[in-house]
Parts: C-alpha cells; structure tokens; sequence
C-alpha cells in the first residue's frame, strides 16, 4: 500500500490500497494508529436548491387566466347536472 501522508494524530504513514473491487474507494487509513481520513476531498460551497413549483400554484395560475371563465361556466354546468 503507498504512502500518502501522514496521520495528523500520531504521525504515522496513512496508506491506502491501490487496488479495490468496489464502485466506492477504500478511505485512507494510518497504518500505526488505524485513525480513518476525516473526509474525502475539498469541502464544497453549497446553496440550497430551489424548490420546484407546486401544482396548486400551476393550476391557480391556469384558473385566473382569460380562458378561466370559460371553464368555470363548464365547472358550473357539471356541477348543476352531477348535484355537486
């Protein structure tokens, strides 16, 4: 196993195999105190994703539109035949 650095803990070398039979990579470990590598890689600056719109505000929009009263004259009729 090569050495990639050296353990912040006691000093000794951190190793990691170079061959691995696995989709995820093994951690880098210190081969005298057995401490594990505290992360893998850069920290990365995030922002919080957007969230997606719902559909009750999708289909508010499409009820206040200029076409809106022509279905709500429909809504009207159904509603009068099912006795809704």
């Amino acid at each position: 196993m090569p050495t990639i650095g050296t353990c912040s803990i006691c000093g000794g070398a951190v190793t990691v195999s170079s061959a691995w039979g696995s989709i995820i990579p093994q951690v880098p470990s210190c081969s005298s105190c057995g401490a594990k590598q505290a992360q893998h890689g850069a920290v990365i600056p995030m922002v919080p994703a957007k969230k997606p719109e719902t559909l009750a505000k999708v289909f508010q929009s499409v009820d206040t539109g200029p076409i809106s009263s022509g279905w709500q004259s429909v809504r009207d009729n159904l509603s009068k035949n099912t006795g809704d």
